[in-house]
């Protein structure tokens, strides 16, 4: 079986997804899909979760075939 991996962005109280991933959160969990621009006046695809969440939507993912992947920012870029 093909699998896709989507990505989580730990930010504050949410998981994030961005481009592909969040239009698969947004069609497998039914979360809104929203935008943001970025450089050059590009909008890019967003969908979240609340950290408290995740775990059933993390379930949702992997049941219908898609690997996950969360990933937390642990200190300030410099």
């Amino acid at each position: 079986m093909f699998r896709l991996e989507d990505f989580f962005y730990g930010l504050g109280d949410f998981y994030e997804m961005f481009e592909e991933d969040a239009r698969i959160a947004a069609r497998v969990l039914n979360v809104t899909l929203t935008s943001n621009l970025v450089g050059g006046g590009k909008k890019v695809p967003m969908a979240g979760i609340p950290v408290y969440a995740r775990n059933n939507d993390l379930l949702k993912l992997t049941r219908v075939g898609y690997s996950r992947n969360r990933v937390r920012k642990m200190q300030p870029i410099s």
